[in-house]
């Protein structure tokens, strides 16, 4: 029911990531290394560029923060409404709640199978194979 918001939740690293090198990392970089140093008014220049660029990463900073709250009210709200819609109707509605995938599979044996094995043991494709 609300796996678009776990979809959100976990995609918030990427948007950190993508944020934090579009808007402070690349910018940073250009203060630093292509912006020529003004004598005259002891590298004036790179200083206005690195206290605009600190500005700028407190409120991407911030916005990241009320973003992740936003989110994680927002899941709450609707993890609770699919709790309260399965307890009024006694279990017979059509939800799943508390699931990230968003395929709803049936209790008649048709489940996900098993993750793969993880590191070097049989069934992970690296080892014990013939030659």
């Amino acid at each position: 029911m609300c796996h678009d918001l776990w979809v959100a939740l976990f995609s918030i690293p990427y948007y950190i990531k993508d944020s934090w090198t579009t808007f402070v990392w690349s910018p940073w970089k250009q203060c630093t290394k292509q912006r020529k140093c003004y004598w005259w008014c002891l590298c004036c220049n790179k200083w206005a560029c690195w206290i605009g660029l600190i500005l700028v990463a407190i409120l991407v900073i911030v916005f990241i923060i009320l973003f992740v709250v936003w989110i994680f009210v927002l899941l709450v709200l609707c993890e609770s409404i699919c709790v309260t819609l399965v307890i009024v109707t006694g279990g017979e509605a059509e939800v799943k709640c508390f699931s990230y995938s968003s395929s709803s599979s049936s209790s008649s044996g048709s489940s996900m199978p098993p993750p793969p094995a993880m590191g070097g043991g049989q069934g992970t494709g690296t080892g014990n194979q013939p030659r």
